[in-house]
């Protein structure tokens, strides 16, 4: 029987991107179980699959502890290590009000940005439109691949200007 009490969370993480084990745990507050990733129990990150047969990596967009964020920092770079799709969410599920909801929040993700920067409350105009502009190709990425069709109707970065542009 393979090791399932793991002395790091990164060892738990990194069984939980493979997907080899059940289950694995730390001694204290990191458990994995059917591909779900938990720190003191919160579901943190998931391992899905998308309609093509192929493993992905859904980790939290919530913020929780440092302790906890530490956790989705460690499944983050494990999803990576193994060259998983990964994408940060609300929702870890796969059915498709999950994926409607996650797309809802890159969509108001962007809104968000585009916001701060058409009021002026950013630095770096610059650095806001690419960021927006990454969010949007992130979340066609993600309509894609779950096979579900979405359009980012807002303005398109490069038009929104800083008050002092």
């Amino acid at each position: 029987m393979a090791k399932t009490v793991f002395a790091k969370t990164a060892d738990v993480a990194a069984q939980w991107a493979k997907g080899e084990l059940e289950h694995a745990r730390t001694g204290s507050n990191t458990t994995m179980r059917d591909g779900v990733l938990r720190s003191y129990g919160t579901p943190i990150a998931a391992i899905v699959t998308d309609p093509a047969g192929t493993r992905v990596a859904l980790i939290s967009s919530k913020q929780w502890s440092s302790g906890t964020s530490k956790v989705q920092g460690e499944a983050y770079g494990a999803a990576r290590d193994l060259g998983l799709a990964i994408y940060r969410v609300p929702r870890l599920g796969c059915a498709l009000d999950d994926i409607q909801a996650n797309l809802a929040h890159y969509s108001q993700a962007i809104a968000e940005t585009l916001d701060k920067l058409q009021r002026g409350r950013v630095t770096s105009a610059a650095s806001y439109r690419q960021a927006a502009g990454a969010m949007i190709a992130t979340a066609h990425g993600y309509a894609e691949r779950f096979a579900v069709a979405w359009a980012w109707e807002g303005p398109d970065p490069a038009t929104v200007k800083h008050p002092k542009e």
